[in-house]
């Protein structure tokens, strides 16, 4: 299952709840030209896909800081686009992130999936059970990865189609949207540094440094821990 079909299950287990979805033309018509009346609800509100309207997180976050009630809001979208330049901070403080992963293969084995517990438990005592697996299997396996659609797909050919549509789904919108690797700017300016600044805010002392490529030629410092480098930089630097 994907990540609005496992929040479809957290709703319907609340009786006060509403989902509201922005893949929908007329949902993101409203959200985008009343944000405020649209997150009025007295429950739990799911919202999908939140970054296709970016003033939904000031609205939200107004609301609650207003009234900080917890388990008001599900908001799921792209971890990819949470530092879009057009999408304001998001809810420092006032919000869990839960990343949804690929399925692993203890899940796609229904096996226990416990190695870093026992590694933690048994450290170098740790044992398993001799396996039947070959070099061949593990690469199937590694071919095959953690998506649902991809591994019920027992055809190598209809896998790749997948895995192809896939990738160009992600250069042709999310990563653009993200990056905007279609521009390869020349000049660099403040507001690129958004999404950075946002991640120093969120990791403190765990921030280690944040770079923005561009065409030019200079390196510059755009504050602390902050700088824009040449595209080269990615492969003529040294160490």
């Amino acid at each position: 299952v994907g990540k609005s079909t496992l929040a479809e299950v957290v709703l319907r287990a609340r009786s006060d709840g509403v989902a509201r979805f922005l893949d929908d033309p007329a949902t993101r018509a409203a959200a985008t030209e009343d944000p405020v009346r649209f997150i009025r609800h007295d429950g739990l509100m799911l919202i999908d896909e939140v970054q296709r309207v970016p003033d939904l997180w000031l609205a939200i976050k107004n609301l609650v800081d207003r009234d900080p009630r917890p388990g008001r809001f599900l908001v799921t979208g792209s971890a990819r686009l949470l530092a879009l330049r057009g999408l304001p901070d998001a809810l420092p403080g006032r919000s869990e992130t839960v990343e949804l992963w690929p399925l692993s293969q203890g899940e796609i084995d229904d096996a226990p999936d416990g190695f870093v517990d026992a590694a933690f438990a048994l450290g170098a005592d740790l044992r398993s059970g001799s396996s039947v697996l070959k070099r061949k299997d593990y690469l199937a396996r590694m071919a095959r990865g953690g998506y649902p659609e991809a591994w019920r797909r027992e055809n190598p050919r209809r896998r790749q189609r997948f895995f192809e549509g896939y990738v160009s789904d992600l250069l042709s919108r999310d990563v653009r949207q993200v990056a905007d690797i279609e521009k390869f700017a020349e000049t660099v300016r403040a507001e690129d540094f958004r999404g950075l600044k946002l991640l120093q805010r969120r990791l403190g002392v765990r921030f280690h440094a944040g770079f923005v490529f561009y065409c030019g030629a200079e390196s510059l410092s755009f504050g602390t821990g902050l700088a824009c480098l040449p595209i080269s930089a990615l492969w003529a630097t040294g160490t």
